[in-house]
């Protein structure tokens, strides 16, 4: 692994575009004017190392990394978003047609003090060195100068380098966990994104961490996104396989278990996910809520809203798992129904469910059968509805009520049957149940 100044500026050309490198150049001769020294830190340098291509770049400013931003993006022209009360900023570079546009992230260096343990900690400006000493693992602890007198020189106190090689994830201080309890999915996440293994002495404080209840003031918040992120990764069989080891999915509800079922059954979601992305719309699905709803099957109604609670889902997301678990059974055996059914019986079935729901009850049915009826029903029948409203049904004489939604309800499935094609056939059929009783 080269980490002299040659190979690492070698490394930069060949991972980062060529208008991304002029980025860096630019920002590296306003340092060199202003005399304010400016790095590359944390993943985007780890990554760099291990021969990948990176897009989320940080930078650290010893000084004030806010004014600089601002003076830099008049001089280059990009856009610069200021957060003052951080002390961050982001740079957007427009590089035209011919380069995708790009954004450098630059902050202050600062130290922090956590005043308790999983609380947000106190910072305070600081130098490189007290910086990089606060990030979770040696392998995100290292840093590249953009400084003109040593530019490519890689800064590695703390032996990241080394880990690099050595394939391990090692956090830098015994109270790493302490202090911050979402470091542990991210131990995880990084373990099994590279392959690596969670040093023997990190994976100890893991676990000593664990008895002591350390996500229990850890916001809901901060649990869903390290969680969003962990299973949003590739097939994250193995990530949820890790922290079932650890002892670290009981803090989601203590009823969790992750044994080979389910270890299958994400398995088979990849599947289905690879099968029926194309068929998911523009706006395609939370992939990580569909394993979601696989670590949390077992779980009852009551116990899966007090997890969605837990880790303060959004509104939505709540609703989906809630679906989910309400109307689940009747559309798994809508999914796995012997010999053919009409369209509109698999429309009953899983009409009710989100696309999250549906792939992981695919998944869970196995087979080729469930899986042609739902792509069925979300290319075809998902968004079906009659021209006709609830004003034409008055005109036929019916009175609102019961009846008068049934009536509507059984036109609804006709037409998702075939059998009606324009509102005019609609009408008609509604009458035909109007005069053969189903009205008032």
């Amino acid at each position: 692994m080269d980490t002299d100044k040659p190979g690492v500026i070698k490394r930069l050309r060949r991972l980062l575009p060529e208008a991304v490198n002029g980025d860096l150049s630019r920002l590296s001769a306003l340092a060199h004017e202003n005399k304010v020294a400016l790095y590359l830190v944390g993943g985007s340098v780890r990554d760099i190392l291990l021969g990948r291509k990176s897009f989320d770049l940080d930078c650290v400013v010893e000084g004030d990394a806010v004014r600089f931003s601002r003076y830099a993006a008049t001089i280059v022209g990009a856009d610069a978003v200021l957060h003052r009360r951080f002390g961050t900023a982001t740079l957007y570079f427009r590089h035209g047609e011919a380069e995708t546009d790009s954004r450098i992230d630059l902050a202050g260096a600062r130290k922090e003090h956590y005043a308790s343990p999983a609380e947000l900690p106190e910072v305070s400006s600081a130098t490189l060195k007290e910086d990089l000493s606060r990030r979770d693992f040696t392998i995100n602890a290292m840093a590249i100068s953009l400084n003109r007198s040593d530019y490519g020189r890689l800064i590695d106190y703390f032996g990241g380098r080394k880990d690099l090689e050595k394939g391990v994830v090692r956090v830098l201080h015994d109270k790493s966990f302490i202090d911050d309890p979402t470091r542990i999915f991210r131990a995880v996440r990084f373990e099994q994104r590279f392959g690596f293994k969670i040093e023997k002495s990190t994976e100890a404080l893991i676990r000593t961490a664990a008895g002591k209840g350390i996500f229990d003031e850890v916001s809901g918040e901060r649990l869903r996104h390290e969680i969003e992120k962990l299973l949003g990764e590739g097939t994250p069989v193995g990530s949820i396989e890790r922290m079932r080891e650890l002892h670290e999915l009981k803090f989601i509800n203590p009823a969790i278990d992750f044994t080979g079922r389910e270890r299958t059954l994400c398995r088979r979601i990849k599947r289905v996910l690879d099968k029926t992305g194309h068929v998911l719309g523009k706006d395609g699905i939370n992939k990580w809520l569909v394993y979601f709803m696989a670590v949390i099957d077992t779980l009852s109604l009551e116990d899966a809203i007090d997890a969605c609670g837990r880790l303060a889902f959004k509104r939505g997301e709540r609703l989906k798992v809630v679906s989910l678990k309400r109307w689940g059974d009747f559309a798994l055996r809508t999914l796995r129904e012997k010999g053919d059914l009409r369209a509109s019986e698999v429309f009953k079935g899983l009409r009710r469910l989100p696309d999250e729901a549906i792939i992981f009850l695919v998944a869970k049915a196995s087979g080729e059968r469930s899986l042609q009826r739902a792509k069925a029903f979300m290319t075809k029948y998902r968004k079906a509805s009659l021209d006709i409203a609830g004003e034409d049904l008055l005109r036929l004489g019916i009175k609102p009520g019961p009846r008068f939604r049934k009536i509507m309800e059984e036109t609804l499935l006709a037409k998702v049957d075939g059998k009606l094609k324009n509102r005019d056939e609609e009408i008609e059929y509604a009458r035909r149940l109007t005069e053969e009783g189903w009205g008032p």
